[in-house]
């Protein structure tokens, strides 16, 4: 039996006001997986296509294209979104999330925090 385990690195991109909307950048964002197998291999995935934003009230959402799952070996990409995503019925994942608003006010223009997020 395979786990899989998420991991979310992403990246937003504010507009000139710190209560807009932040959008996320596809192209300086990662969302990564880990597959075990055999009970101790494991193997970094990602995906290549996500959309993002983080609303003025601290609501985070993240879309997933979920065929555009990438784990350097074409057999497995297509069995991954054949048999375990199911794209036909399931092309896209949705994450929400919510954060602190404050956190966005107290950032300057360019500038990054982390945090954790329950999703």
């Amino acid at each position: 039996m395979k786990r899989i385990y998420t991991t979310a690195l992403v990246l937003l991109l504010a507009s000139s006001n710190a209560l807009a909307q932040w959008d996320l950048s596809n192209e300086d964002s990662t969302l990564n997986f880990i597959s075990t197998k055999k009970a101790s291999i494991g193997e970094v995935h990602q995906f290549k296509q996500l959309t993002g934003s983080i609303k003025d009230t601290g609501a985070v959402s993240l879309t997933v294209k979920l065929a555009s799952v990438e784990t350097n070996i074409p057999v497995r990409n297509e069995r991954m979104k054949t048999m375990l995503f199911e794209i036909a019925s399931f092309p896209t994942a949705s994450i929400t999330g919510q954060i602190n608003p404050a956190d966005l006010k107290k950032l300057a223009v360019g500038e990054a925090f982390k945090t954790s997020l329950e999703f």
